[in-house]
């Protein structure tokens, strides 16, 4: 065992006095290269936590506090995913806008929408934490699957669900259920 002391573990189990540039902390002690599939989905969660609270603003803004709110719920959720991984855990099963994963799904498989330009500007950041929200379930998906090994299946699942929650919050917009938008336009 390395004493405590020794302030970095290499990959190798190596002990170190200084960090080199190019590693980080995965756990504690512990560093690993800043490519690994792990720090990705760290680096993914904090996009994402930066557009939602981006989104956030613009709807606080326009007055829209039940998006601003709804906005909320996958930004706790985002932060809750970060501190699962940091501490290699997985999450419980969770409800994003009232619903659990399988209303949630359903919610976002009914309808189809196609957001364009003509639905403004918060129509289209919604749609893009819905892509970005995607992308972070695939850095997830590099950092938990191994083969047929799923380390982490809530995160996975809960990162799936909380694009289909993006989706039905720009179907609620553009419903006009947080107060503006054309109502019907949601189809």
């Amino acid at each position: 065992p390395v004493g405590e002391d020794v302030p970095f573990i290499l990959p190798t189990g190596k002990p170190s006095r200084t960090k080199p540039e190019h590693m980080t902390h995965l756990r504690g002690r512990n560093l690993v290269p800043k490519t690994h599939s792990r720090i990705r989905l760290r680096g993914k969660l904090d996009v994402l936590q930066g557009h939602l609270i981006e989104a956030q603003v613009q709807a606080s803004q326009q007055g829209l506090h039940g998006l601003v709110q709804d906005l909320g719920e996958l930004l706790d959720l985002a932060k809750q995913i970060m501190r699962a991984d940091v501490l290699d855990q997985d999450l419980a099963e969770v409800k994003l806008l009232g619903m659990d994963p399988a209303e949630l799904r359903t919610a976002s498989h009914s309808r189809w929408a196609e957001v364009t330009y003509r639905d403004g500007l918060l129509a289209a950041r919604l749609n893009l934490i819905r892509g970005y929200v995607r992308e972070t379930e695939l850095a997830a998906a590099d950092a938990y699957i191994e083969g047929e090994r799923v380390k982490s299946p809530n995160i996975i699942l809960t990162l799936n669900r909380m694009s289909s929650a993006a989706y039905v919050m720009v179907l609620r917009l553009l419903d006009g259920r947080y107060g503006t938008g054309e109502p019907g336009r949601g189809v």
